[in-house]
């Protein structure tokens, strides 16, 4: 077997075990299925293209790491080209209770959008990937301390965006009957 043939059954192995897996990272990570679709695909297509995916010890975490970097590097590019932030819909997806996991989810990706770019690709490899710190500084790029440091920031920040969502969500008491 050659090597691009050993490459080929690696990412075709990846794409059918594990593709839906590394769409949910990716989607976490950037709270749009298209985007994270699109990055999952650029990824594979760039792991079909090199050879390393073959030398690779475990190439899930492998995938999963690249998926991380492709998130970050388009990141960065959309930060130099607009130099804006990535804005989610406004609106709730739904408000009825029979929906209630729809909203919470809408919820969430709109509180992740208060957080800058490596604080939410910290706070999602951390609770969603279950990376330590190490590998986390790795795939961003920065000491481990710094990955500490800004899952620190960015909590209270999350908590704050989820505590308004849910205010704003809540309809106020009335006090009419009171009187």
């Amino acid at each position: 077997m050659t090597s691009s043939e050993r490459v080929s059954e690696i990412v075709a192995e990846l794409a059918s075990t594990r593709g839906q897996d590394l769409i949910t990272l990716a989607y976490l990570l950037t709270g749009d299925g298209d985007e994270a679709e699109d990055i999952v695909q650029a990824v594979l297509a760039r792991l079909l293209g090199s050879s390393s995916i073959a030398r690779a010890t475990n190439p899930f975490a492998y995938a999963k790491r690249a998926v991380t970097n492709e998130f970050l590097d388009r990141r960065r590019r959309l930060q130099r080209r607009a130099r804006a932030l990535v804005i989610l819909r406004s609106e709730p997806a739904t408000i009825g209770s029979v929906d209630t996991p729809i909203a919470e989810r809408d919820a969430l990706l709109r509180a992740f959008a208060v957080l800058k770019t490596r604080e939410r690709a910290c706070i999602v490899l951390r609770y969603y990937g279950d990376w330590d710190d190490a590998s986390i500084a790795a795939a961003i790029g920065s000491a481990p301390a710094t990955v500490r440091s800004l899952v620190s920031r960015a909590l209270p920040r999350l908590r704050a965006a989820l505590e308004q969502s849910e205010a704003a969500s809540t309809p106020a008491s009335s006090t009419e009957g009171d009187q």
